[in-house]
C-alpha cells in the first residue's frame, strides 16, 4: 500500500475548473428565419437534440421572433412572411430594426449564424429573399441559404430550383434539405444535412465551438474531432504544468486538467458529468484506480525508477497520461455513439466503464506509445542534419 499513489480531489478546485470550462465555452445563438411555411421548426428538431423547438411554444424575444434555449444552444426562430402577403413589406424592417441591428459582433447577445429558409415547396426565390440574405451578410452576420421541403420537388424542378439559387446567391453557401430523408432512401442523394453541420460548424467562433458541436443530434465525426482539439490543448496544458517535474505523489495537480478535459469530452457526446458526482467519479472511478495502473505499469517506463516514491512526473509522463485518458474516452464515446446511430442500443455506464480494468489497460497501452513516438521526435530533433554531418566531415 505505501507504494500506491494517493490522490486527493479538491472539490474547491473542481468547482473552480467547472467556472473555467463554463467561461471558456460560451452558448451560440443561431436564427433561422425566412418564409413562413419553410419547415423551419422540423429543421431545428432533425439537427439539434431534444426537440428543443418542441418545448412549449418557445419564449417571446422581440415581435415575431422566439428563443428556443438549453443549456447548449440559443436558437432563436423568426416568424417569417407570407409571399405576397402585407407581411411582406414589413419582415425586413422587423428582422433589422427589431432583431439584428441589436446582436451584431461576437458577444453573448450576439447572433453567431444565421439560416435563411427557402422552401421548396414553394418553387420560387423571391426578391425579397436576395434582398435579405444579402443585407444579412453585408451586415457581418454568417449566413447561408438553406432550400427545404425539396422532398415536394420533381427532379426537373429540383436543378432548377438549385440552378436558381447558385446564380442569386453566388457567394453564399446553399443546401438542399428534407426532413424525409430517413424515411425515403432516395432523396438521401439530395439532401445535405452533413454539409450543412460541417460548415456551420467551421463558421461557429471557437469559444462557443464546443457547446454547439454538443447540441448537435447526431454530427459523431464533428463530436469526435472537437474532443481530439480539446485532449491537444489538455495534454499541452499537463505537458506545461509539468516543465518542472513533480513528485508522483503531488501528482493531483493535474487533476483539474483532467477534470476538465473529462467534463467537456462526456458533454460533447451528449452525457452530463457535474457537480459532487465529478468529484465522486474522479476519486473513485478514474484517478484512484489509474493511479495504481501508474503504480503497477506505467511506472515501469519511467527509466530509472524502480517504485512510486521519490518518483518525478516530467512532461512527457504528464502529457502522456492525460493524452491517454482523453484519448481512450473519446474513443469509447464514439463506438458508442456510432452504434446509437446504427440503431443498436448499448447500455453504457459511463464511471463503470472507465473504472473497469478493460479502459484502463487501454490507457496505459495509449500511454506507452504516447511515449514511444515522443522519444521518436526527440531522437529525430537530436539527429543530425546531413548539412551539419557534412560539416562534421570537412
Amino acid at each position: 500500500m505505501a507504494d500506491e499513489a494517493k490522490f486527493i480531489v479538491d472539490e474547491k478546485e473542481i468547482e473552480k475548473e467547472l467556472f473555467r470550462i463554463q467561461n471558456e465555452n460560451k452558448k451560440a445563438n443561431i436564427l433561422i428565419c425566412g418564409q413562413t411555411g419553410t419547415g423551419k421548426s422540423s429543421a431545428i428538431n432533425y439537427v439539434f437534440d431534444d426537440n428543443i423547438a418542441d418545448v412549449s411554444a418557445g419564449k417571446p424575444c422581440t415581435r415575431d421572433t422566439k428563443l428556443y434555449s438549453s443549456e447548449q444552444i440559443n436558437i432563436f426562430d423568426s416568424e417569417g412572411y407570407e409571399v405576397g402577403g402585407e407581411s411582406q413589406q414589413h419582415y425586413s424592417k422587423i428582422l433589422f430594426d427589431d432583431f439584428l441591428s441589436k446582436r451584431t459582433g461576437n458577444n453573448d447577445d450576439s447572433i453567431h449564424l444565421v439560416w435563411y429558409a427557402i422552401s421548396g415547396a414553394g418553387k420560387r426565390i423571391t426578391d425579397l429573399d436576395k434582398e435579405l440574405v444579402e443585407k444579412i451578410q453585408k451586415s457581418g452576420f454568417r449566413v447561408c441559404v438553406i432550400l427545404t421541403k425539396i422532398d415536394e420537388l420533381d427532379e426537373e424542378q429540383f436543378q432548377a430550383m438549385t440552378k436558381t439559387l447558385k446564380s442569386t446567391f453566388n457567394n453564399i453557401k446553399y443546401f438542399s434539405l428534407s426532413t424525409k430523408d430517413k424515411e425515403i432512401p432516395e432523396l438521401k442523394a439530395y439532401t445535405q444535412w452533413d454539409e450543412l453541420i460541417s460548415w456551420s460548424c467551421e463558421q461557429i467562433p471557437d469559444i462557443r465551438k464546443t457547446r454547439f458541436i454538443s447540441a448537435l443530434k447526431d454530427a459523431i465525426k464533428e463530436k469526435h474531432d472537437q474532443a481530439q482539439k480539446i485532449i491537444s490543448l489538455t495534454t499541452a496544458g499537463a505537458v506545461t504544468a509539468a516543465a518542472s517535474p513533480i513528485p508522483f505523489s503531488d501528482a493531483a495537480i493535474l487533476i483539474p486538467l483532467q477534470t476538465g478535459m473529462v467534463i467537456q469530452i462526456a458533454s460533447l457526446y451528449g452525457m452530463k458529468l457535474e457537480g459532487s458526482a465529478i468529484t465522486s467519479f474522479l476519486s473513485s472511478a478514474v484517478i484512484s484506480n489509474l493511479g495504481k495502473t501508474v503504480a503497477g505499469n506505467l511506472i515501469k517506463l519511467i527509466p530509472g525508477v524502480g517504485s512510486v516514491i521519490g518518483a518525478m512526473i516530467n512532461g512527457t509522463v504528464a502529457g502522456g497520461f492525460t493524452y491517454a485518458i482523453g484519448y481512450a474516452l473519446n474513443e469509447l464515446l464514439y463506438k458508442n455513439a456510432l452504434e446509437k446511430a446504427e440503431g443498436k442500443s448499448p447500455t453504457f455506464d459511463l464511471i463503470k466503464i472507465l473504472s473497469g480494468t478493460e479502459f484502463l489497460n487501454q490507457v496505459s497501452n495509449i500511454f506507452e506509445n504516447y511515449k514511444k513516438q515522443e522519444q521518436y521526435k526527440k531522437n529525430s530533433q537530436d539527429k543530425p542534419s546531413q548539412d551539419e554531418k557534412s560539416d562534421e566531415t570537412k
